[in-house]
């Protein structure tokens, strides 16, 4: 269904009433329908604040996820009058001052376009905004408004980013885009329906204790990714020595990375200081290659650390999807190249290294298993997957079947895979582990499942592919439990699997 009206300057209600036609015509739901208005009243303030003569018309149209709201304008020839209504800061004021622009003034080179986050589209865009190409255009996204913003706050700490929690389309809408045409613009907001944040406590025997796991939002699209960013970029600021722990934050050199180093923390147990021969374990963090360390990582490092008497390195790789893969996995290698090279000053024992990792991190930690065995260099003494990606199998049955589950889903891995990009080494770096050649002569592994988990079969299926190998594989399917279930901290079920997870450690580090 698609619902289109002429709107024209200063027509405020029309832009609510043609959202209020199509609510009722498509019979949304009460929550859907309010954030519906509040986008519908917010480009209609839109609409009242631009200056000159301009038309409009305003279409809501619907797709399998939700729907999207677009605003097409007529352009101006002086659009002049128009540019100083940039100068607040926030979302609204970006979005007003690239629809009060035209084709000519882009194309003249009048506009500063990088600080205004503006690009000439290219054929992606038109296909990710569901259109045929238009002719030549300008395009804008939210994502590239946050990037700047997101690049102001760690130069000079601004606050001008807070700007983004100050509108109603930056916070309800999934997508925004604009493309600015030589006789129009248009400003499209995507809307998803309410079932992306349903409860579905019912349909799974999801383990009680870990009910609190469904509040939690599936980020999906680039948007989430960067508020996610944005919000705990800074946590490995906060990590400090303990009495019993002690924090180090290492810049280890690497060839690879944007700056020629990789930042690590280093945990050190007191009952390691002094020694020179203690076991490590190299940590690497999940969150689909994209997403920064989450409260949670911190903990379990931290765990392991001082479970096991090991000296745990917490990588802090680079992040897509403003880099591509394999760097993240590149990185790992080369700072798993520095800790054994280097074992003798760092206080390690370069023969007891296990590497670990959960999700995507357990996608590296895996890749790295294959690239110690492959090159000239010490293995890896054991391997810990937690809920790993390992093959990005689509067809699998829990691929199939979990596709609402909370954390993570296959909904949610489907939008990371169209957002990852790879470059032409990936599979010399093992992107997808189970996709090399061979599977011999790696480490003894440890491979924890989870039952509601579209990755859960997959990671099975390694297992199975790893014994049939002749390599060690201690398989732990653990039930009730759904991706990432360790932010559920005082679960029984966590506790349960932190135990086999370092009774592991403890046995093969010895």
């Amino acid at each position: 269904m698609i619902i289109e009206e002429k709107i024209g300057k200063g027509e405020h209600a029309q832009a609510i009433q043609t959202a209020e036609r199509y609510i009722t015509e498509s019979k949304m739901t009460e929550k859907d329908g309010l954030h519906l208005r509040l986008i519908a009243e917010e480009m209609g303030e839109l609409m009242t604040n631009l200056s000159g003569k301009r038309t409009g018309r305003l279409s809501i149209g619907d797709d399998e996820a939700g729907c999207t709201v677009t605003f097409r304008l007529t352009q101006e020839e002086d659009a002049a009058a128009c540019l100083e209504k940039s100068s607040s800061g926030g979302v609204m004021s970006k979005i007003s001052r690239i629809l009060s622009l035209n084709y000519h003034e882009l194309e003249t080179g009048n506009t500063e376009l990088a600080d205004i986050g503006l690009r000439k589209a290219l054929a992606d865009d038109f296909a990710e905004m569901g259109l045929k190409p238009q002719g030549p255009a300008y395009v804008w996204t939210q994502e590239a408004y946050n990037s700047l913003s997101l690049d102001r706050l760690y130069e000079d700490d601004s606050e001008s980013w807070i700007e983004i929690s100050r509108s109603i389309i930056a916070n309800l809408s999934d997508d925004i885009r604009i493309l600015v045409f030589e006789d129009h613009s248009e400003l499209a907001v995507h809307l998803s329906f309410e079932k992306r944040e349903r409860k579905q406590t019912g349909k799974y025997a999801t383990d009680p204790e870990l009910e609190r796991l469904y509040r939690i939002p599936v980020a999906k699209s680039r948007f989430q990714i960067k508020m996610v960013q944005l919000l705990y970029g800074r946590l490995p600021d906060k990590q400090e020595s303990t009495e019993s722990l002690k924090v180090e934050k290492l810049r280890i050199p690497c060839s690879c990375a944007p700056k020629e180093y990789v930042s690590v923390l280093k945990y050190t147990p007191a009952a390691n200081t002094g020694k020179k021969a203690a076991p490590a374990v190299l940590f690497m963090h999940g969150g689909a290659f994209m997403l920064p360390a989450l409260p949670y990582h911190y903990r379990l490092a931290q765990t392991v650390a001082l479970r096991t008497g090991s000296t745990v390195f917490f990588t802090l790789q680079h992040l897509c999807p403003k880099y591509t893969l394999p760097l993240p996995i590149r990185e790992a290698y080369e700072v798993y190249r520095y800790l054994i090279l280097n074992g003798t000053d760092l206080g390690i024992d370069t023969e007891r290294v296990a590497a670990m990792g959960d999700s995507s991190g357990g996608t590296m930690t895996a890749a790295l298993a294959l690239l110690a065995r492959d090159r000239d260099i010490t293995p890896l003494a054991a391997q810990v997957l937690l809920y790993p990606s390992i093959g990005l199998d689509y067809e699998t049955q829990s691929m199939k079947e979990f596709t609402d589950v909370p954390v993570v889903n296959a909904e949610a891995i489907a939008a990371y895979h169209k957002m990852l990009r790879t470059d032409k080494d990936a599979d010399e770096f093992f992107v997808h582990p189970a996709s090399a050649s061979s599977h011999k002569d790696l480490p003894p592994t440890y491979l924890e499942t989870a039952e509601f988990d579209a990755l859960r079969d997959e990671g099975i299926a390694y297992a199975e592919l790893l014994r049939k190998n002749g390599c060690e594989v201690t398989l732990n399917q653990t039930k009730g439990t759904v991706h990432a279930f360790d932010m559920a901290k005082d679960s029984r079920v966590l506790a349960e699997a932190m135990d086999k997870r370092i009774a592991f450690l403890n046995r093969v580090l010895k």
